[in-house]
């Protein structure tokens, strides 16, 4: 797994926003006999992820957006 954010606050700190990218890679090794579902990953995989965020504080109260797409999972 790698991953990596960076963060911006406003100078009057009520707000910030924030961006994240990550890859996710792995062998998955299927046992002998071992019934898998029809939605299982085997073999080889990757998967993307990027991430969005931000926080604005209204009247004390904070508030968060997050947002995270996988693009791709597959060799």
């Amino acid at each position: 797994m790698f991953a990596l954010g960076v963060k911006y606050v406003f100078p009057d700190k009520t707000a910030s926003i924030g961006v994240d990218y990550g890859r996710l890679q792995s062998t998955n090794v299927v046992v002998a006999g071992q019934k898998l579902s029809p939605t299982a990953v085997t073999g080889d995989w990757a998967a993307h992820i990027y991430g969005i965020t931000s926080k604005v504080v209204l009247a004390s109260i904070p508030d968060r957006l997050i947002c995270w797409l996988w693009t791709k999972i597959g060799p």
